[in-house]
């Protein structure tokens, strides 16, 4: 079994063993298929090897880390590469190559994707915690009547009479 990536199009994927299809484009995650299909699709330009396992069923991942492969990102030129380990605030001084500099740029990016998992299971759990604690807002009749009576109380003013019409003088 490989893992790839769908780069171009849909591919109608079939699990070991099920007889559901699925589509898989490039927004997808990698997944695993025979070596022999993996091969092929590769072949044909509909996908790409996967260097990562398939990502976890977990709530709360996030979509770079979906969308994104180790391979794209050593397909990039050195330029791009040194804009994005700036923006990640990594060190490319000890990498020689392509796939060095994929490499530093891919382990930051799934260390920064395991922070944000871990943030967001938090948050999750404080606000189960808190949620039995959340007071609902109460309707308060007065305020309503207010309203109408505000509405009441003003008047529309008058459309402008129409140009050349006779308007009395006071």
């Amino acid at each position: 079994m490989k893992n790839i990536k769908i780069i171009r199009g849909t591919y109608g994927h079939r699990k070991t063993g099920s007889t559901i299809t699925s589509p898989k484009t490039r927004t997808d995650p990698a997944f695993p298929v025979d070596d022999d299909e993996a091969q092929r699709l590769v072949k044909m330009g509909i996908a790409e090897y996967a260097n990562e396992a398939p990502p976890a069923e977990t709530a709360g991942t996030g979509k770079i880390m979906e969308t994104l492969s180790l391979n794209q990102i050593a397909r990039l030129n050195k330029q791009t590469h040194e804009r994005l380990a700036e923006r990640l605030n990594v060190d490319l001084s000890a990498t020689t190559n392509k796939d060095g500099r994929a490499k530093v740029i891919w382990d930051e990016l799934e260390r920064l994707n395991a922070a944000v998992v871990e943030v967001k299971k938090d948050v999750y759990e404080v606000v189960e915690e808190t949620e039995e604690d959340i007071e609902e807002p109460e309707d308060d009749p007065e305020d309503e009547d207010e309203d109408d009576e505000d509405s009441e109380d003003t008047e529309e003013p008058e459309d402008p009479p129409a140009p050349g019409a006779n308007v009395p003088v006071t």
